[in-house]
């Protein structure tokens, strides 16, 4: 299960920093039978990795700012 979670969280950053929705994403993990359970705890250590704690408990992510904020660390790091 953790390796499962390990390689949807690389799917989702990949996906993000590509622009595609966490929706679309989390649609095409469940497509490609991966549990909705693996999944959610995917998408929860993405978000927690990115965002305050306040904006995750208000559920306050628009999607726009999660692809900017994880694009925007994405190519911090390329140029570390």
């Amino acid at each position: 299960e953790e390796r499962n979670i390990f390689r949807i969280k690389n799917y989702l950053k990949e996906g993000l920093e590509r622009r595609f929705s966490i929706n679309l994403l989390r649609q095409k993990l469940i497509e490609s039978k991966f549990s909705d359970k693996e999944v959610n705890e995917a998408v929860k250590r993405i978000k927690s990795e990115f965002f305050n704690k306040e904006e995750i408990e208000q559920n306050e992510i628009p999607a726009n700012k999660a692809n900017n904020t994880i694009h925007k660390r994405a190519n911090k790091n390329k140029e570390s």
